[in-house]
């Protein structure tokens, strides 16, 4: 048996897992990233993870693997360009630093690909050989799985999902832009936007509110899923999936979120690709990004393909 350690570096937090090649968890940890204190404390939260796992790890772990918020040289494991969820990231050399401090092999990439990594191999895309992996976090992330492998581009820049424009001249994005999905469906966006209608204080509030039937709240969520199926029908139309798959934080909310997600995605799609592409919802939770580390560091043993 394989074991490796599989991290996921977000806005929020740091989630990481001791990983099996056969997918199995032995053990897992979360730690806040305290991202907005810049580089150097997520750094440090790092090490401090990553030092809890190793010291409660029963097997020899084998290799590190890390998807992280922000463009990533894969081939180098470093940051080439995040935005302000992290001050400081860009420029990085993830990997290098995870390698010396550790003496492990370290892969590094993009947090949107790792989780459509760990989704392919362990979760709801193992059936498919062509799927959209998007998450809802504190950003929107996301990746697309064509013939079973990465859609990379070129530089390894495809697939910025959350940055795809749904409102032209609308909200003003973080990364520089206008209108961009991540404005509307993250969970930052619904957060500030439950404030602001007096639905509630943070976009976990307003699930519970909606679960309640509390119909402010529903009708708030019906309105982010609709932003969302817009953004969904776009990339139906560039990709031809065979589903889509919907994780993060705010993809918890099920039904709530992807029935008019799907329904305004079938509207807007062409008409030869009217009910073809399933929506899903992620089979493997807040593990995903963890899951997909262990990929990539499984990958780096010859045990997955990236």
């Amino acid at each position: 048996m394989t074991a490796v350690l599989g991290i996921d570096i977000g806005g929020t937090k740091i989630a990481g897992g001791i990983v099996t090649d056969k997918g199995a968890v032995l053990g897992d940890q979360t730690v806040p990233s305290r991202a907005k204190e810049g580089r150097d404390a997520v750094l440090g939260q790092l090490s401090i993870l990553i030092g809890n796992l190793t010291a409660q790890a029963t097997e020899d772990i084998t290799a590190i693997g890390i998807g992280t918020a922000g463009e990533v040289d894969p081939g180098r494991g470093a940051i080439t360009s995040a935005t302000d969820n992290i001050p400081g990231w860009t420029g990085t050399p993830l990997a290098e630093i995870c390698r010396r401090e550790w003496g492990l092999p370290c892969s590094v990439d993009n947090d949107g690909n790792a989780a459509a990594l760990g989704e392919l191999w362990f979760g709801a895309g193992r059936d498919f050989h062509y799927f959209v992996y998007i998450s809802l976090g504190t950003g929107v992330g996301g990746a697309v799985i064509d013939g079973g492998r990465l859609l990379r581009g070129h530089g390894n820049f495809a697939a910025a999902l959350g940055h795809t424009t749904i409102d032209y001249g609308g909200r003003s994005c973080n990364c520089g832009s206008t209108g961009c999905l991540e404005t509307y469906v993250s969970g930052t966006a619904v957060t500030a936007l439950a404030r602001e209608l007096g639905a509630a204080d943070s976009g976990r509030e307003l699930l519970q509110k909606a679960r309640a039937q509390d119909l402010h709240a529903q009708t708030l969520m019906e309105d982010i899923g609709r932003y969302l199926g817009v953004g969904l029908a776009n990339f139906v139309n560039l990709f031809n999936p065979e589903a889509i798959v919907v994780g993060g934080g705010l993809g918890e909310a099920g039904d709530l979120l992807l029935r008019p997600a799907e329904v305004t995605m079938n509207q807007r799609v062409l008409q030869g690709l009217r009910g073809r592409t399933r929506l899903l919802a992620t089979a493997l939770g807040n593990r995903a990004g963890f899951m997909g580390g262990a990929v990539l560091a499984l990958s780096s043993l010859g045990r997955a393909r990236p």
